[in-house]
């Protein structure tokens, strides 16, 4: 029996599920963050367009979670929530619907979104292009990393950059219960103790550095 009929369609196959990586060129992400802090890493141009991985993001201090269709991605931090559908423009900025500029798409299972679209949602500005050496150069990029914990229905958040203690209670109010005095750095850590005539107590630990040698305590009464 001649078998060679059966290379048409394997071919054709071959040629629908090809990688978006074929359309796209390797390109760098340069980016400078608002504390300092000079960061390169990899992006992708296409269309026209340079797309950098949205785990940005999360290196910012936002949390992802996907829809059930692994189409929708959130992104939230204190202060901040970010949301790309995978083959849109339409994107979601605190609340509000954007257009992204481009056309976020998944690559070998890392998502890709707009660099502009990515560095304006963090507050930062693109400074140039060098479309000779593909090179997309941003600074002022902030962080919105935080530490939450409940405790006796309410929810304690402190934002890392600032150092700030927030409250919120089961009614979704919120407000500044403290100022810690500087910056938190890595893994925070909530202790609530109550007193037997109801005063609360509450410590946060701040181990940081490498290998997480340095201790940090905050009481707070």
């Amino acid at each position: 029996m001649d078998k060679r009929w059966l290379l048409a369609p394997i071919f054709v196959v071959s040629l629908l599920t090809a990688p978006v990586a074929n359309a796209a060129l390797p390109a760098y992400f340069t980016y400078i963050m608002d504390g300092g802090g000079k960061v390169t890493s990899s992006a992708l141009v296409k269309d026209g367009m340079t797309y950098v991985s949205a785990s940005h993001w999360e290196a910012a201090g936002l949390k992802v979670v996907w829809d059930e269709s692994h189409q929708r991605a959130e992104f939230t931090g204190w202060g901040k929530k970010i949301a790309v559908r995978i083959g849109s423009k339409q994107g979601v900025l605190d609340g509000k619907l954007v257009n992204a500029e481009g056309v976020p798409f998944e690559l070998n299972g890392q998502l890709y979104v707009p660099a502009r679209f990515l560095v304006n949602s963090l507050g930062g500005t693109t400074v140039s292009w060098d479309a000779t050496k593909r090179i997309y150069t941003a600074t002022g990029l902030l962080s919105f990393a935080s530490a939450s914990a409940q405790f006796g229905g309410s929810t304690y958040t402190v934002d890392k950059k600032t150092g700030s203690l927030y409250l919120t209670d089961s009614a979704g109010h919120t407000r500044l219960l403290a100022n810690l005095g500087s910056q938190l750095f890595d893994a925070v850590q909530f202790n609530f103790q109550k007193t037997p005539k109801g005063l609360l107590y509450l410590t946060l630990t701040d181990v940081y550095g490498e290998p997480h040698i340095n201790n940090k305590w905050y009481t707070i009464n």
